[in-house]
């Protein structure tokens, strides 16, 4: 897995409010592209990761995860260890 760290810190925009800070990112062995974040509101860690074939998972700093096939179908999973199944088509 290669690391970067990141030579400023980028702010993830939502509105005006930045929500997040990227503080590194990287590929790993199978290609993925990942970004390591902080919420800026909980002082948590997360990870996102889009994926070569397509896909993009998402490890949220509040314990959900979000995962997306791009072929119409999301999963979410609430920190609470519920899973739901939606769909984009």
């Amino acid at each position: 897995m290669s690391i970067n760290t990141v030579p400023h810190i980028h702010q993830v925009m939502l509105g005006q409010n930045p929500t997040q800070i990227i503080v590194g990112f990287g590929t790993n062995a199978q290609g993925n592209t990942w970004w390591k974040f902080i919420d800026l509101h909980t002082g948590l860690t997360g990870y996102t990761y889009s994926n070569m074939n397509g896909t993009d998972y998402y490890s949220n700093a509040d314990g959900s995860k979000y995962f997306n096939t791009n072929q119409g179908i999301e999963l979410y999973t609430a920190p609470t260890g519920e899973t739901s199944v939606l769909s984009t088509s």
